[in-house]
């Protein structure tokens, strides 16, 4: 049975293979796009040859060729050299979907690369941990910084998603109006179901937020009445000046929207200093394993 770094070279040669052909598929890829069009541009030319001698070989257009001559014998010819052109790029284009075929089959087989080198990775590390060696002080001490990252992070990032989430429902109310003022207007009902799917979505934005209190971020305060839609909803669907209406909805959005990106770009950006963080430390850790 292979030892763990037997499997992890063979992987990381599996993982080289693959990157290879699929650079490799790229070209055969744009060869063949190429190719397809010089088909069939060459069917056409083709298909008019042969218009033509179909023509000449008609009715009493054929008698006077008989008569005069010549002028069909050329257009068969042409035809004919047409169409080995023709058959020459189409081959050339099946040997090309052939290589790309022949290149999809080995890359397939190949797919399991990375779960390959994570599986030996994994028990090189469990066999280094076992062995007492001082490698497995350092990698404990690898875990205890991601488990400490992770410890911010995962919070961090339930709360981005769901500022996305929140920017997304307000997007389409921001659609909703956009589609008003070109005089596509939504159903009362409907807009009524937008405008409760974004508030939903702010209140458990809000929600996330309010469990990143312990850390220490400059987030600017929220303000209430920017979770709460019913008396925008209410201000846009009254009677009254319709144009009028529908600049202070917008305008009333964007407000919105900006004070929710101001909150949300320090967690934001708190994160991806994490997140990057956190997988500096896991390939240094990947890294140390496999040069052991």
């Amino acid at each position: 049975m292979p030892t763990p770094d037997e499997r992890l070279r063979a992987a990381q040669a599996a993982i080289a293979e693959r990157e290879h052909l699929l650079r490799v598929r790229a070209q055969l890829a744009s060869q063949l796009a190429t190719q397809d069009q010089r088909v069939q541009q060459l069917t056409l030319e083709h298909r008019r040859e042969q218009a033509d001698v179909d023509r000449l070989g008609k009715g009493v257009i054929a008698f006077l060729n008989d008569l005069l001559g010549g002028q069909l014998a050329r257009e068969q010819r042409e035809a004919y050299e047409a169409l080995v052109r023709l058959q020459e790029a189409a081959a050339m284009r099946d040997a090309l979907r052939r290589q790309i075929e022949s290149l999809d089959t080995r890359v397939s087989q190949l797919a399991s690369a990375e779960a390959d080198l994570e599986a030996a990775r994994t028990d090189k590390e469990a066999d280094l941990r076992r062995s007492g060696a001082p490698i497995a002080a350092d990698l404990q001490e690898l875990d205890i910084q991601i488990m400490s990252i992770d410890i911010e992070l995962v919070p961090l990032h339930e709360a981005v998603v769901a500022g996305h989430a929140a920017l997304a429902g307000l997007a389409v109310l921001v659609q909703m109006l956009n589609d008003a003022s070109a005089g596509v207007e939504t159903k009362k009902r409907d807009a009524k179901g937008i405008a409760g799917d974004a508030e939903a979505k702010l209140k458990i934005f809000e929600t996330e937020m309010a469990d990143l209190a312990p850390l220490p971020l400059d987030i600017p305060a929220a303000d209430p009445a920017d979770v709460e839609l019913d008396d925008w909803l209410s201000a846009l669907l009254k009677d009254g000046d319709r144009t009028r209406r529908l600049a202070a909805a917008s305008a009333d959005l964007t407000g919105r929207i900006a004070r929710l990106r101001a909150r949300l770009e320090p967690v934001r950006a708190r994160h991806d200093e994490l997140s990057a963080r956190r997988q500096r430390i896991v390939e240094s850790r990947a890294m140390l394993v496999m040069r052991t």
